[in-house]
């Protein structure tokens, strides 16, 4: 896992043509790119992570739609034992209100918006903590923009980052006023 409290500055590219939404993921101070988040021409939502300076793929989702209802597999890289990880996020929420469960490494995860915060946030429901959370930046005629913050080294930021861009691609391509 990652440091623990630290912040993740994504940034969305301004146009990703007839595929997936593709990123770049910084520091804190936007200086230093630590991930790319790209994508290939399918007819499904998909998305690699790869990591800065090395450019190793190191993250991976292949996403669907069945009855208004998302769900994605994943892998993700153990770097320690060299072997890929799999699992999946399902959207739990149905169309009145936006929440995933991330099962992975027999671990789950959920990620909704509390409706008094302005975040969206990753919640351990095993143990009960917040993880991480996000919230997009205001701008009008820019590419989009996220504040990530981690707040446990429980788990490697691109499980954060995958879960980001489910929770992106949903709200950008349905925008069903959920959020």
């Amino acid at each position: 896992a990652d440091s623990i409290d630290h912040k993740l500055i994504i940034k969305k590219d301004f146009l990703s043509g007839v595929k997936s939404a593709e990123f770049s993921v910084y520091d804190e101070k936007e200086q230093q790119l630590k991930y790319r988040i790209e994508s290939r021409l399918l007819p499904k939502h998909n998305n690699k992570i790869v990591a800065y300076p090395s450019k190793k793929v190191i993250a991976k989702l292949t996403g669907q739609w069945s009855l208004l209802t998302y769900s994605a597999t994943i892998s993700i890289l153990d770097p320690r034992l060299n072997i890929w990880i799999d699992g999946n996020i399902t959207d739990i929420g149905g169309l009145s209100a936006y929440e995933y469960i991330i099962y992975w490494n027999d671990e789950l995860i959920s990620i909704k918006n509390p409706s008094s915060s302005s975040f969206i946030k990753f919640y351990d429901k095993m143990e009960k903590i917040d993880l991480a959370r996000f919230k997009k930046q205001r701008a009008l005629l820019k590419p989009s923009k996220y504040d990530l913050e981690v707040l446990s080294d429980k788990y490697p930021d691109v499980l954060y980052l995958l879960g980001l861009t489910v929770w992106d691609q949903d709200y950008s391509q349905f925008n069903r006023g959920k959020k």
